[in-house]
């Protein structure tokens, strides 16, 4: 299905309470009374996928002489530990699990885990002595399967500029393998940098009679900067004006059933205010 593009250019330090409180056994450093390691979870950047790779901190107090993770998912993980015990499934980490090399009493290493594209449930074993504890920690990640390659048009930024900003670029339309209403542009905006849409149940049809499906494009971070006024960030007219009355108008953003071809009406702005707003696309390959 081969239709035109077309162009159009509208401007349209809170205060800390400290409460006094008693000092309780093994708060004070060398003063634990078991080993314990502490996970602290961070969102990776480019060149991983943040939603599927995560980064974690494991930070060990006094007694931790070694420590273990195992990571599997949510589901597999509860019913284990129904079916062990936490104690028992604590040694299981130890004996099935990774160990966390260079990991000492008092010290933190970081640790990134790729392709968790589900629920997963990260479980460390903290070993000192005649003792051993666990903590674990729950990532969430999604998965992504390609639907249509094609080129993405940044022509909102070319016509509210009057030359490239952004040039057109190649890119994978991408659906989430655990949420069927989730899509997303590849790296349209920069390496590890994604345009999410998020589809609606609304419809309509074309002059040609052609049927599409209209979606909403929430707020992502551009490579742009913009003067003083800092990164230049995009998202569809109804996000920036806040009225999802928008969403479902002429203002809307739309994919075509049949070939995944996708008009999206976008706003480029920053902090202060709007730059331009005109129509993206992307045109699937032929």
């Amino acid at each position: 299905m081969k239709k035109n593009i077309f162009t159009f250019l509208g401007f349209a330090v809170f205060a800390l309470a400290l409460a006094s409180c008693s000092v309780e056994s093994g708060t004070e450093p060398g003063n634990d009374p078991e080993p314990v390691v502490t996970i602290y979870q961070y969102t990776t950047s480019s060149p991983y996928d943040p939603d599927c790779d995560v980064m974690l901190r494991f930070a060990a107090n006094s007694q931790v002489e070694e420590a273990y993770y195992f990571a599997e998912l949510t589901t597999e993980y509860e019913s284990k530990l129904e079916s062990l015990g936490e104690a028992a499934y604590a040694e299981s980490v130890v004996s099935q699990g990774t160990k966390i090399e260079g990991l000492a009493a008092g010290s933190d290493v970081d640790v990134i885990l790729e392709g968790l594209t589900n629920s997963y449930t990260i479980t460390v074993a903290a070993v000192g002595g005649s003792k051993t504890t666990s903590s674990s920690v729950v990532f969430s990640g999604t998965g992504w399967e390609d639907v249509a390659t094609g080129t993405y048009y940044f022509n909102a930024l070319a016509n509210g500029f009057g030359y490239t900003v952004l040039p057109d670029t190649e890119t994978v339309l991408q659906q989430s393998t655990t949420d069927a209403t989730a899509y997303r542009f590849k790296n349209v905006l920069d390496e590890g940098t994604h345009i999410f849409l998020n589809m609606m149940t609304d419809t309509g049809t074309d002059d040609a009679g052609d049927s599409f499906t209209f979606f909403r494009t929430p707020e992502a971070a551009t490579p742009l900067t913009y003067g003083s006024y800092g990164t230049v960030y995009v998202s569809d007219y109804a996000y920036y004006v806040d009225d999802s009355s928008y969403a479902t108008s002429g203002y809307g953003c739309y994919m075509y059933d049949e070939d995944k071809y996708c008009v999206l009406t976008v706003v480029y702005y920053v902090t202060a205010g709007y730059l331009v707003m005109g129509y993206d696309y992307f045109v699937p390959a032929s």
